[in-house]
């Protein structure tokens, strides 16, 4: 009884080890006094951004990454921990290259921000990564989570057609000689249709979870390139200088250096089928609106503002492929128009 307790405990510790992604130290800091003060009493470390000033100190930490939780304690081998991140698929991590940092911000709109910084180059770009296939399997997960609800639908579809043709049989349908045809359709694979449904889905989810996978490096078909500054999340709404390059969707690099040298992009922003609006604001600023996001641009010139403003919209009105949910909303108007030419007649 002794030794298969033992063993059980020995397979739930290798169990959990193997669970782990990464741990180690990392130090939890504030960000310099210019980032850190663009928000009243505001510390960037792993608390509440509301945080008061005595807040704002640098600590070292034990971190932990296992699945899609970060969590950190004040050192190795303590079960209580000091606080969690829960990382989902809309998770934002961002470098700062002048201030060797990693900031992780679990969900836009978050107020909970943690900002780790490491003596170790090395040891901190591993850890961004290990951070950011641990958002790309959350997504995966959510993906097979509705696959599983779509299959739970359809069997509880098939058991309803399935008692429906039993109906006054006592529960059993026996298949008559010569009968052609299923008894039911149970065992059926997924229907053409549904199959489309969950290709689209799967595609419209991968847009949305794109900055957290390694992007391409972008080198044709390009319609403009050159420095933009854009509102980062990072410095609390402050502006930071990018690299954007402009093809059929705008990606943005650390620098012209990082494109140049062929590097993943930092964030790919999807233009296809997902613009709502776009429109300049003041004399040096546009703002474009996507599903679930909002990015403002700033630009050094009145000039290179209308130029980028121009190209965007350009490519933005070429005719794009439309999504599923338009694809819908599309045949519900033009029902409803038919109905009411309909009524009109018959009036």
């Amino acid at each position: 009884m002794t030794q298969t307790t033992e063993l059980a405990r020995h397979d739930n510790a290798t169990a959990k080890e193997k669970s782990i992604h990464r741990e180690g130290y990392l130090v939890k800091a504030p960000m310099s006094k210019g980032r850190s003060s663009l928000r009243s009493n505001a510390g960037l470390q792993g608390v509440l951004l509301g945080g008061l000033a005595q807040h704002k100190k640098s600590h070292k930490r034990y971190f932990v990454l296992e699945g899609s939780m970060l969590t950190y304690y004040e050192r190795q081998g303590e079960t209580k921990a000091k606080g969690a991140l829960q990382l989902g698929p809309n998770a934002i991590i961002e470098t700062i290259a002048d201030e060797q940092g990693l900031v992780i911000v679990p969900f836009p709109g978050s107020k909970k921000e943690l900002f780790l910084t490491s003596d170790d180059t090395e040891e901190l770009l591993a850890w961004q990564t290990s951070i950011r296939e641990a958002c790309t399997k959350a997504s995966d997960s959510i993906i097979d989570e509705h696959e599983h609800d779509i299959e739970q639908k359809e069997d509880e579809d098939d058991e309803d057609d399935l008692d429906a043709d039993n109906e006054g049989h006592d529960g059993v349908h026996i298949k008559e000689e010569g009968e052609e045809g299923d008894i039911s359709e149970s065992k059926r694979g997924r229907s053409a249709s549904e199959q489309k449904t969950v290709a689209a889905w799967k595609e419209e989810w991968a847009r949305r979870v794109t900055p957290h996978t390694r992007l391409p490096s972008v080198k044709y078909n390009i319609v403009k390139e050159g420095e933009l500054e854009i509102k980062s999340r990072s410095t609390f709404g402050g502006w930071v200088r990018r690299y954007f390059v402009l093809t059929k969707d705008l990606f943005y690099y650390e620098s012209i250096k990082a494109f140049e040298a062929s590097k993943s992009a930092c964030t790919q922003i999807s233009l296809e089928a997902r613009v709502c609006r776009a429109e300049e604001q003041g004399t040096r600023e546009f703002t474009l609106y996507v599903i679930g996001a909002t990015y403002t641009f700033r630009c050094d010139t009145d000039e290179d503002t209308l130029d980028w403003h121009v190209s965007r919209t350009e490519k933005v009105s070429t005719p794009q492929a439309s999504s599923p949910t338009e694809d819908r909303f599309a045949k519900l108007r033009a029902l409803r128009v038919k109905r009411e030419q309909a009524q009109q007649g018959v009036e």
